[in-house]
């Protein structure tokens, strides 16, 4: 840590050298880029402090280690984000969801009247295929005349990603 004109710089050490250039610090996942402000941080308000002291990239951004400070309370206890900071409101974990598929096992079901004009006919996470990469799938159409591309993707045992594309078509 060095202060120069007024501003605090922080410098990472790894067990080999010297890194040259700023670390990303987070507090409480947010990042911050202005060091003084987290030199004015109120120490007792901070439950701990992880160091990663090796090069991070994220997208295009390089950063020379990460610095994240986290509270006790895990709340911004008065800390101002910049007013520049773009700041997105979103929903977070949501619960499991059935993705809507039609049944149609009785006679009143079969006998409906009601159009099914549904554009994503199936859709499951969860389908796992037998030794010989096999898995029998079964969905309704729509009733909706037309050309409908099937995306198929999945991971093996070792990870490795595969995917297979067709399309079929829906007549009147």
């Amino acid at each position: 840590m060095a202060k120069r004109r007024g501003k605090f710089k922080v410098t990472m050490y790894n067990q080999t050298k010297l890194l040259d250039d700023n670390p990303l610090v987070l507090y409480n996942g947010i990042p911050v880029f202005d060091m003084n402000k987290v030199f004015a941080l109120d120490p007792l308000k901070l439950r701990k402090l992880e160091v990663m002291p090796d090069r991070y990239l994220y997208g295009a951004a390089r950063f020379d280690g990460v610095l994240s400070f986290t509270t006790y309370k895990d709340d911004l206890a008065g800390f101002e984000i910049d007013p520049r900071a773009a700041v997105l409101d979103y929903e977070g974990l949501q619960l499991q969801r059935k993705f809507y598929s039609p049944v149609y096992d009785t006679d009143l079901q079969r006998a409906s009247r009601t159009p099914d004009f549904r554009t994503a006919l199936y859709w499951s996470p969860d389908v796992y295929t037998d030794a010989a990469g096999n898995a029998n799938l079964s969905f309704y159409t729509s009733d909706q005349p037309g050309k409908y591309a099937v995306v198929i993707q999945g991971l093996n045992a070792d990870g490795e990603a595969g995917s297979k594309q067709f399309v079929f078509e829906v007549k009147k």
